[in-house]
């Protein structure tokens, strides 16, 4: 009798549950995300195998040489201390910056699903991230890019960025706001010029958005959504 109630509690869950599932599966902003997601996978393993690498869990004042093991781990760590500067290169690349590359693959997988240009859209969001989060600084007359909102901490700004980037760019392009080149003009050669004005359109909008909400709080956009968004992390 328990069995038959448990049964029927579950199938009346399975009818409730499973269309919000496969309609948030098909809501395209949820999916270009879980999709961008995916594409990363790659670049979170060779991040991970690095840092790894390059420091490897070993405490060297409480373990001792004292067999083949812990002579290897203490080598290990004298190796990876001597040359973590290199070991350190595609952890900094990978998962240090992995929020552009969240932003390129979220813009990437939302223009797919709008029939948009896709790789013009990838570099408009990264465009974008990079101008509000890290603008480039000088500092004794060299130029930085300041790293801060690069890692996973920019994550889900560089998230809200990529989709609002997409949407602006799929509002220009369907009102027909678009740079139109003469039909003589080879498609490849056209085709950027399409995206054009959008892409001005948010590389500038957000610059200025940022200068103003700097100018109101003292921070910038990165900072204030991390600081709204602190909650879910």
């Amino acid at each position: 009798m328990n069995t038959s109630k448990m049964d029927k509690f579950q199938e009346k869950l399975q009818k409730v549950l499973v269309p919000i599932a496969d309609k948030l599966s098909n809501q395209r902003h949820l999916a270009a995300v879980r999709d961008a997601m995916g594409i990363l996978i790659p670049l979170t393993i060779i991040g991970g195998f690095a840092i790894l690498l390059a420091q490897p869990p070993v405490d060297p004042e409480t373990l001792k040489a004292t067999n083949l093991f812990t002579s290897f781990l203490l080598g290990w760590y004298n190796w990876a201390s001597a040359n973590a500067q290199y070991l350190l290169i595609p952890y900094n690349l990978t998962l240090g910056a992995i929020s552009l590359y969240v932003a390129g693959a979220v813009a990437y997988r939302l223009a797919e699903r709008y029939e948009l240009p896709k790789l013009e859209a990838c570099f408009t969001a990264i465009l974008t991230y990079l101008a509000i989060g890290a603008a480039p600084t000088t500092i004794k007359g060299a130029s930085y890019l300041p790293a801060a909102n690069l890692g996973a901490g920019g994550m889900f700004t560089a998230i809200i960025v990529a989709l609002i980037v997409v949407e602006i760019i799929h509002l220009f392009v369907s009102k027909d706001i678009t740079i139109k080149m003469p039909g003589s003009v080879p498609p490849n050669v056209a085709a950027p010029f399409r995206i054009l004005i959008p892409m001005a359109v948010n590389v500038v909008g957000f610059i200025l958005l940022n200068i103003l909400c700097t100018n109101l709080s003292g921070v910038g956009i990165c900072d204030l959504l991390t600081k709204f968004l602190q909650p879910l992390f």
